[in-house]
């Protein structure tokens, strides 16, 4: 953005604008796919009203990339059908993971809860040639992300400013996994709750649709 409208704060706060605005775009392109139609305008104000979304689309910070680049990968991921495993959708797929672990280090994240659902969907189903085969396709990814782990987060790995700064974050040692780990299973059963939640609206809209 620089190169394009020049020095200043302006142009800096451009990328992270323009990602805010997709995120709000793909949540209403997920709502329908995913929602009744009643409650797609329900989903796009409540992303479009969050306050962390309207700051950090305003600041010079990663985070709004890392909401949109989250969202096109679980919209790319739910194209793929679970009889073509490896077919164009999935290769759609990865080539955005190639593509979205340098834009983003929640990408890495995303890709993997992604790769291993669609890796484990056809064992399941006890087809473990189409699993191997999923997850030869899937590894791409893998590989980018190495190579961006090399060339970019390595170099930061002992930077003391980075450690300070994440230093409330994550456990200091083993001692501190166990309630960290605590946590983050909070963090799970609340989403997972917020999923049934909007589970049961949906199914509860089908039924009075239904019934009249």
């Amino acid at each position: 953005s620089v190169v394009l409208f020049g020095p200043g704060e302006r142009s800096l706060r451009i990328l992270p604008l323009l990602a805010g605005i997709g995120v709000v775009f793909l949540t209403w392109v997920t709502a329908k796919r995913l929602l009744p139609d009643v409650l797609v305008p329900v989903a796009v104000l409540l992303v479009a009203l969050h306050p962390a979304l309207i700051y950090y689309s305003n600041e010079v910070k990663q985070y709004s990339t890392d909401a949109l680049v989250v969202l096109a990968l679980g919209l790319l991921a739910h194209n793929v059908s679970s009889r073509t495993d490896d077919g164009p959708p999935l290769r759609r797929l990865v080539l955005a993971g190639v593509v979205s672990v340098w834009l983003s280090h929640v990408a890495v994240l995303a890709l993997a809860g992604i790769s291993v659902a669609l890796v484990v969907r056809p064992l399941l189903s006890g087809d473990r040639r189409r699993a191997i085969r999923v997850a030869l396709v899937l590894s791409p990814w893998v590989v980018s992300f190495l190579a961006s782990y090399a060339v970019t987060m390595h170099s930061v790995e002992n930077s003391t400013e980075v450690s300070n700064y994440w230093r409330h974050t994550y456990p200091h040692s083993v001692i501190g996994l166990p309630g960290w780990f605590f946590k983050l299973v909070v963090l799970a059963l609340i989403w997972a709750y917020v999923q049934h939640f909007i589970a049961g609206l949906r199914h509860i809209y089908m039924d009075v649709t239904h019934a009249t």
